[in-house]
């Protein structure tokens, strides 16, 4: 299954044609999409779990104010877990998509690079990065100018409860080292999976582009 064609999908796939740059972020992005939506499902799986009663949330919320300098109120740590279920199914639904519109070449290896990022790099939020290669690909393909560019490359500031511009610099250190790590656990499977079976070194190409 295909993603649906859209103009904007079409402007970016002419960008994609013609840039190298656009291809990268673009494979990223998607494979980062993935491993977004696996992290808002294991949040909500951790959430559901939980019975806080409100006399405990307030003991937490408190402490984590004193610890952070961060508001928290107690209602902020209560769910409601109906709510969070159909949320929960959402996710899964879209998961689910995102395997089907994922070559299945490659899939086994994004997996592969989902329990690395979360195992071993720990990475708990990719929301900030997601957004900023969001704005990339509008200025790629001519929505947005550059002024408009570095005002949707922001980092988000929990004390201030709000999203301030920071230099594109951060966010490129980390796209390269999460591309790199990407390259790394696929080149780390593929020889696993030529020790295990010679014969596909002939038979068997890695293509990890779009």
């Amino acid at each position: 299954m295909s993603e649906p064609i859209t103009p904007q999908l079409i402007k970016l796939a002419l960008c994609m044609s013609r840039s190298n740059l656009v291809r990268r972020v673009y494979l990223l992005f998607k494979i980062l999409n993935g491993y977004d939506i696996k992290l808002q499902i294991r949040s909500i799986e951790g959430y559901l779990k939980t019975n806080l009663t409100y006399e405990q949330a307030e003991t937490i919320a408190y402490s984590y104010e004193r610890l952070t300098g961060i508001s928290c109120k107690p209602e902020m740590l209560l769910f409601d877990k109906n709510a969070l279920a159909d949320k929960l199914i959402d996710l899964h639904m879209d998961y689910q998509k995102f395997l089907e519109t994922t070559d299945s070449t490659i899939l086994s290896f994004v997996e592969a690079y989902f329990r690395y990022l979360y195992y071993d790099l720990k990475v708990q939020n990719v929301t900030a990065l997601l957004h900023s290669m969001h704005a990339f690909f509008k200025y790629a393909t001519g929505d947005f100018d550059k002024q408009q560019l570095k005002q949707h490359i922001v980092k988000i500031d929990l004390r201030e409860k709000k999203a301030t511009p920071i230099d594109s610099m951060y966010y490129r250190h980390d796209f390269l080292l999460l591309e790199e790590a990407f390259f790394k656990i696929c080149m780390k499977k593929y020889a696993r999976m030529q020790k295990r079976d010679p014969s596909l070194k002939n038979s068997f190409t890695l293509n990890i582009e779009i």
